[in-house]
């Protein structure tokens, strides 16, 4: 496996659910996306991305 450089996450929030997605960066500069998945916008939500 290739060298991780960089993890990120993008959150895309709104008012019922939000959406994450991971992207990770390779030191050859190659990029892997997640899928993204879909949570509801509440504490169990949360608990759940962070899980």
């Amino acid at each position: 496996m290739e060298p991780l450089l960089k993890q990120s996450v993008g959150i895309d929030i709104s008012k019922q659910t939000f959406v994450a997605s991971i992207c990770y960066l390779y030191q050859t500069q190659k990029q892997k996306f997640s899928t993204t998945c879909c949570f509801e916008n509440s504490k169990t939500g949360f608990n759940q991305l962070v899980k």
